[in-house]
């Protein structure tokens, strides 16, 4: 399953999931309408155990608000339970889990779990440093053409004014110009 392509520093940064919660409604999916279809309608690369104690929390008919730490075993520490949960079939997120199934992204937890103690903390962070060092690096977008959200699903209206009005406004005035030509063409042949 290499179809997802990450990079080895999105692995780490991705590790920063180890804290932090994430919304029933943005996984809730693969606890039971996942596309791949099972007996149970789970996502079959979630732990069974793990679906039962999420299914408590979000319930099929719920309304998608409780929240779910993406590291049950210690949600508040920063270190490698995230790997060690995604090992197992823990993972929230789908890609989360993505990174223990994806052939080009294992070997990479693998490590990070293979080290053990203060060492493999210790290289965790200082890896984890890095990345985000080389995330800062990005050549981001800024001005109009860059964007901010305080939600991240939600799009910003100012990129609605500023691209989805303008190509409706061409779009309606290419038909008006359509009609026109149209119209030139009906009265020129009548004529």
């Amino acid at each position: 399953m290499n179809s997802h392509h990450f990079l080895p520093h999105q692995t780490i940064y991705i590790g920063a999931h180890t804290i932090g919660t994430a919304s029933c409604r943005f996984f809730s999916y693969r606890l039971y309408n996942f596309t791949t279809v099972t007996e149970t309608g789970a996502d079959p690369t979630l732990n069974p155990s793990l679906v039962e104690r999420l299914r408590e929390v979000c319930p099929a008919d719920g309304d998608g608000s409780s929240r779910v730490e993406l590291d049950f075993d210690s949600s508040e520490n920063f270190d490698l339970s995230f790997y060690k949960n995604l090992r197992l079939g823990g993972g929230i997120l789908e890609s989360d889990q993505m990174l223990w199934n994806d052939a080009s992204t294992r070997p990479i937890i693998q490590h990070y779990l293979s080290l053990r103690g203060l060492v493999g903390r210790s290289s965790f962070k200082v890896e984890f440093g890095r990345s985000m060092v080389k995330m800062s690096n990005a050549q981001v977008k800024t001005g109009l053409l860059g964007e901010i959200r305080r939600v991240c699903s939600k799009l910003l209206p100012i990129l609605c004014l500023l691209f989805i009005l303008p190509i409706l406004a061409s779009n309606s005035k290419n038909s008006q110009i359509e009609n026109q030509t149209e119209s030139n063409r009906t009265d020129h042949e009548n004529s």
